[in-house]
């Protein structure tokens, strides 16, 4: 669409098949691609073409608003993953939630029903494919009552607990701000009981003229009528708007919501992109509202993009203006940039530490455009008061980070009046008590900027401190950890500092640190799940050599677990010995091991999670979206659990009888980790190649979590091998760094012995100036 002078909408329809270039130009592109991208994901050729000539042209375009984001289309494709984004809404308290749900990928019956029952779900349950748009088998689903009919799950697909809700459905309709929910038929009330599998289509049942029976009421079920909630208090429709709408960024959207019998709770059970609005009064004029909103607020929102958000993606939204719009999912704030639902003292103690100071900050973008950043990473676990002070050395913003990075601000130029300061505040203070009054001396850095002077207090100290010339990074000073800080800081809360930066390499890709995060982040809510939310729980976990284990590892400590790794090298006995002797509450493994672990789980009684695939797919995405307003705070339990917690039991090898647990807490975990980085000099620059066992202290700590603590990238092997091992060692641009037992040395000079002997000038050169050696 293109918009005249006079806001008159011209419309037309875009052929997908050719480029847009020669279509346009436009204004705002209206879509409904859901089938296109579904049928591009399954590798439909033609609907891949028609989806590039999209992307390619809003790529080439950025000043053209769409309705709505294609990455944001795609959360809802998939329903395992809209379903765990609406489940970490945190709804629960508007009395609204999503029934339980599992994915299910195996055909084996067996398998699902553990992880059925490891979900929680229970029978009655729904069986819905997994994708939700693309063809008319979306709607095709299965009433399931018993654990011989889970034998008709046809995977991938998605098992929900059916909720009895007297066949009413309601579905809300979002166009931009506004919505209607509209009242719809719906399967009536079912119970547990020994009957044959009933496959039905929701969309036939869920019409608003369906004569479906399975939509009548039996006798024993009709009660007496009760007054439609649409006729009173819409309080609770309107949490579910406000929190979906910022949870999936959508301004086209349906959700389908229904009403538990006996305890009125209010229940997501599906959602759906470009609904058919069916029954939306005045739709076509608030559609239209919506276009002309969402051009006018994509116009005003151009500017040119901080070289700070692009390096690291953890950054909440700057503050902008003062009128300017929250963005979604971010923190109530008032004017200073803090978190206004904390009312803690030291949240007070803050707040007035700034009082005054906010009208001498220079808000909003000034002409000049961009010139200087400064960016500065704390020390992880310490905590440091940081000043930042114009020419006159009048203080102007406070910063304080506990681990993590804080962003000091952005230095713009004002024609000839010289650099301001922009806040951007983006951890939570957690204390207070330390705060230098008044500059007395600069840090060495004040040489590089003669009108801007950074002042640290004693107790304060950078791990680097970048300038940003144009689209020129330049790192003027860069620390290892401090060994003797006194806070903790695990392991993956070190990662928001690294943001878009390659944290980890296997056999299928590059992961980046706020992809891990990401994945880490959502399976820990599922971990917690499956513990009743209880904390320092054992959790024993089997995964290949690859990044879920790193996943399966971060998702324990957010959770607040107690990680036991195991080997698939090991005998079952062995694995039964680990579980029963840690008395792990719960056994998370892939579908790699599933079969395996399900007869061990099934034998000794332990509940089984399966870690699903698409959290491994997932963190592999360099989009941001959902990783944008999680901080060091937001991930994770609070700094203090972690300071006297335990992380990890790993177990010895059992030489002199049954091997024994050794239990690590995050203390000792940084501690030395600490030591190692400083005594190998460690660097975000390195890349260590990873191909030792990942249950034993030399694999997880020195090889593993010592190259994460500092921003560098682990590449790792799913099983030693030496020519593969001498391949990386040579080629991979990435490997420096290279740390093995004595058994694999005399395995690698064997292969060097047989197959690089007569390349030994060329090995011994590359070797010399690649590897680093201490």
């Amino acid at each position: 669409m293109t918009m005249g002078t006079g806001r008159i909408l011209d419309s037309s329809v875009l052929d997908l098949n050719v480029s847009l270039e020669d279509q346009g130009p436009f204004t705002v592109i209206l879509h409904k691609l859901t089938e296109i991208i579904a049928l591009a994901g399954k590798g439909n050729t033609e609907a891949q073409t028609m989806l590039r000539h999209v992307v390619v042209y809003l790529e080439n375009h950025p000043e053209v608003a769409v309705i709505d984001p294609l990455e944001n289309v795609r959360k809802v494709l998939n329903r395992y993953h809209s379903y765990s984004i609406i489940h970490n809404a945190y709804l629960e308290r508007a009395h609204v939630f999503i029934p339980s749900f599992v994915e299910l990928t195996s055909t084996d019956r067996l398998i699902n029903v553990e992880k059925l029952k490891s979900a929680g779900i229970k029978f009655p349950f729904v069986c819905k494919p997994s994708v939700a748009h693309g063809s008319s088998d979306a709607h095709k689903m299965a009433l399931i009552f018993n654990e011989d009919g889970v034998k008709d799950c046809r995977p991938p697909c998605v098992a929900q607990t059916f909720i009895n809700h007297n066949a009413v459905l309601y579905k809300i309709y979002f166009v931009g701000d506004k919505y209607s929910v509209v009242e719809r038929p719906s399967l009536k009330n079912f119970y547990l009981c020994n009957r044959e599998t009933i496959f039905f289509d929701s969309h036939a049942v869920s019409k608003a003229d369906s004569t479906s029976s399975l939509s009548v009421l039996d006798p024993e079920d009709v009660a007496e009528p009760v007054a439609s909630p649409l006729l009173g208090d819409q309080s609770r429709f309107q949490s579910i708007v406000g929190s979906l709408r910022r949870e999936f960024g959508m301004a086209l959207l349906g959700v389908d919501v229904v009403i538990e019998n006996g305890t009125g709770r209010y229940a997501i059970i599906d959602v759906n992109a470009y609904p058919s609005y069916d029954g939306f009064p005045n739709y076509f004029e608030h559609l239209m509202n919506c276009i002309l909103e969402t051009v006018a607020s994509h116009s005003s929102n151009m500017k040119p993009l901080s070289l700070v958000e692009l390096y690291d993606p953890f950054i909440k939204p700057s503050l902008g203006s003062r009128s300017s719009h929250t963005s979604p999912g971010s923190l109530d704030q008032d004017d200073s940039g803090f978190d206004t639902s904390d009312s803690s003292d030291e949240k007070k103690k803050h707040d007035m530490s700034l009082s005054g100071k906010a009208d001498s900050f220079a808000i909003g973008q000034q002409p000049g455009g961009w010139f200087d950043v400064i960016f500065i990473h704390l020390l992880p676990g310490m905590l440091s008061a940081l000043h930042l002070f114009s020419a006159d050395c009048t203080i102007c913003h406070h910063a304080l980070s506990y681990g993590g990075a804080a962003d000091l601000g952005r230095l713009q130029a004002e024609n000839d009046m010289g650099p301001t300061v922009i806040p951007r505040l983006f951890h939570r203070a957690v204390r207070l008590d330390y705060i230098h009054p008044s500059p007395t001396s600069f840090h060495p850095l004040a040489s590089e900027l003669p009108t801007t002077h950074l002042q640290c207090g004693p107790r304060s100290k950078f791990a680097s401190v970048c300038i940003y010339k144009c689209a020129t990074l330049s790192t003027i000073a860069q620390e290892s950890p401090d060994a003797t800080s006194s806070g903790v800081v695990p392991i993956f809360r070190r990662a928001t500092q690294f943001g878009n930066r390659v944290a980890f390499q296997d056999n299928d890709g590059d992961y980046r640190y706020q992809g891990l995060l990401r994945s880490s982040h959502k399976f820990a809510s599922e971990i917690s799940y499956h513990l009743n939310g209880n904390t320092q729980e054992r959790v024993a976990f089997l995964c290949p050599n690859n990044a879920s284990y790193l996943i399966a590892q971060w998702a324990c400590w957010i959770s607040g677990q107690i990680a036991v790794p195991m080997n698939d090298k090991h005998p079952l006995p062995l694995m039964e010995h680990y579980v029963t002797n840690s008395k792990a509450k719960l056994v998370v493994t892939t579908r790699h091991y599933a079969k395996m672990i399900a007869k061990l789980c099934l034998k000794i009684g332990t509940k089984m999670l399966i870690m699903d695939d698409i959290l491994q797919i997932s963190s592999r995405r360099t989009d941001e979206e959902n990783i944008a307003a999680l901080d060091s705070f937001s991930i994770g339990l609070e700094p203090e659990f972690y300071e006297t917690s335990e992380a990890l039991i790993i177990y010895t090898s059992g030489t002199t009888g049954l091997p024994k647990g050794a239990v690590l807490s995050h203390r000792a975990i940084q501690e030395q980790v600490s030591s190692l980085v400083q005594a190998w000099g460690w660097t975000r620059h390195d890349g260590v190649l990873h191909v030792l066992p990942l249950h034993h202290i030399h694999g997880i700590v020195n090889v593993l979590t010592c190259p994460l603590a500092v921003g560098a990238t682990c590449v790792m092997l799913p099983k030693f091998d030496a020519a593969q091992v001498w391949r990386h060692l040579l080629v991979n641009a990435r490997v420096n760094i290279f740390m093995a037992v004595p058994t694999i040395y005399m395995k690698l000079i064997e292969e060097y012995e047989n197959n690089l002997k007569d390349r030994e000038e060329e090995v011994r050169d590359i070797c010399s100036n690649k590897i680093r050696s201490w």
